[in-house]
């Protein structure tokens, strides 16, 4: 039933990604520029070059969000900090009253993911945004080659942020699976909710120890959730898709609840200035890129008049 559950999301994600691949022109997702007879080539080497040509805008929005954004960002840092001040009791709840829920709800790891080093619900995010593109491709289908363009870019910066920085930064170690009871995990899991410090060097791998917060997961997919969402104006698939991937195999996540919401929060600002940017880009007035037509390899250039 789950993996039903699992295929009917998404393949209505991957219909949402294919929804305009039969209209004969070609629009900008973010721009509404239209892009007329523009090659299947052509197009997906525009596509490209755009989504590669701001890293360092990307990055420097990253790092000054917070000071452009003080409001919000103190918001938010208040949040978490009330949230982990009562983090023990609520993740208890979490742990007896949600976690249930989803009890035999699993997804199982396909071979091909296994030898990627994926995971369960990992893997289908990966296959996901890559069927996302490849239909793009097949279709000259603008929307879809983007959203999984700039999907890519919000998963390497959800790693490079919330995995290789912040879970270093907060060092803080993981409840136990069982906060009532207290019983059946040793250390580095602890009952106790305050247990920040335990510093680790960054690596890409899974660590227990000082590892809990952000919850990398909960970034990666509400960053990927934010592009999808923003380029096709449309909130209910991606984030459905989201939570039915998330939900999966949910006792393994082993947060505190306030890692998860920071992990949201944080990918959802990830999704947002990938997305912005990618707007800013595609309404400049001239870009250049590589093109290859059957052919001949050439550059061209594009300029909005």
């Amino acid at each position: 039933m789950s993996r039903l559950l699992l295929t009917t999301l998404f393949l209505a994600f991957l219909h949402a990604s294919t929804a305009v691949a039969a209209d004969t022109q070609t629009d900008d997702p973010l721009s509404g520029r239209s892009v007329q007879d523009e090659g299947r080539m052509e197009k997906s080497s525009r596509l490209i070059s755009n989504a590669f040509f701001n890293l360092d805008d990307d990055l420097k929005g990253i790092a000054l969000y917070p000071i452009e954004h003080t409001r919000e960002t103190l918001f938010f840092l208040g949040g978490i900090g009330a949230l982990v001040a009562v983090d023990k009791p609520v993740t208890r709840y979490y742990q007896d009253k949600v976690e249930p829920v989803f009890n035999g709800y699993t997804i199982k790891t396909p071979g091909w993911g296994a030898n990627l080093g994926l995971n369960g619900a990992d893997s289908y995010l990966v296959a996901g945004i890559a069927g996302s593109y490849a239909l793009g491709i097949a279709f000259n289908d603008e929307k879809s080659q983007q959203a999984a363009l700039l999907a890519t870019k919000a998963s390497i910066y959800s790693i490079m942020l919330s995995h290789l920085l912040l879970k270093a930064i907060t060092g803080r170690q993981r409840p136990v699976s069982n906060l009532s009871t207290a019983t059946g995990d040793k250390p580095p899991f602890t009952t106790d909710p305050y247990a920040f410090g335990h510093f680790t060097k960054p690596t890409l791998g899974s660590f227990s120890g000082g590892s809990s917060m952000p919850s990398y997961h909960f970034t990666q997919y509400f960053a990927v959730a934010r592009v999808y969402a923003k380029v096709y104006d449309n909130y209910l698939i991606p984030y459905g898709v989201a939570a039915a991937l998330l939900t999966a195999d949910i006792k393994s996540h082993r947060h505190w609840v306030a890692d998860m919401v920071a992990g949201a929060l944080i990918g959802t600002m990830i999704g947002s200035v990938v997305a912005g940017n990618a707007e800013d880009t595609t309404a400049s007035t001239t870009m250049v890129f590589p093109a290859y037509s059957g052919e001949q390899i050439s550059l061209n250039i594009y300029h909005q008049f």
